[in-house]
């Protein structure tokens, strides 16, 4: 059976300003091999083995023409494995969509968490889009 899952947010949220934070998720579209949980720690994709693993997030941020957005992969709370950013879409009505992802090798118990940024000025929230924003997801490749 493959090791895997991917993950997303039915809630409506909002990033902080200037600040990298980590999303929640509280509901799997798949979860095989117990990456994550729905009750604690619900930002984390935990390794339940050591390999080589395939991860990827989306965002989309709510409209707002000033400032930059960013997403980033985070390892075990404390390094940056993939990230992405740019300025915000300047044309009016349009969201800013995001996406990040990496092959990493991770050890058993080591996790991942999807972050966005955003300088708006103020909070921004992040859109709610069936099938891809939030999203993030994990799944081993190859055992090492």
């Amino acid at each position: 059976m493959a090791t895997g899952a991917r993950v997303y947010d039915t809630d409506v949220g909002v990033l902080s300003n200037n600040v990298w934070g980590s999303w929640p998720f509280n509901s799997e579209r798949w979860d095989y091999g117990g990456l994550h949980s729905t009750a604690s720690n619900t930002s984390r994709l935990t390794a339940p083995s050591k390999g080589v693993y395939a991860i990827s997030g989306h965002l989309n941020f709510a409209n707002n023409a000033t400032g930059r957005r960013g997403i980033r992969i985070l390892l075990n709370g404390a390094t940056p494995i993939a990230g992405h950013s740019h300025m915000t879409v300047t044309e009016s009505g349009v969201s800013t969509f995001m996406s990040v992802g990496t092959l990493y090798e991770l050890n058993t118990n080591d996790y991942v968490e999807l972050q966005g940024y955003q300088n708006s000025g103020a909070g921004l929230g992040i859109n709610n889009i069936s099938n891809y924003s939030p999203e993030f997801t994990m799944h081993l490749v190859e055992a090492t």
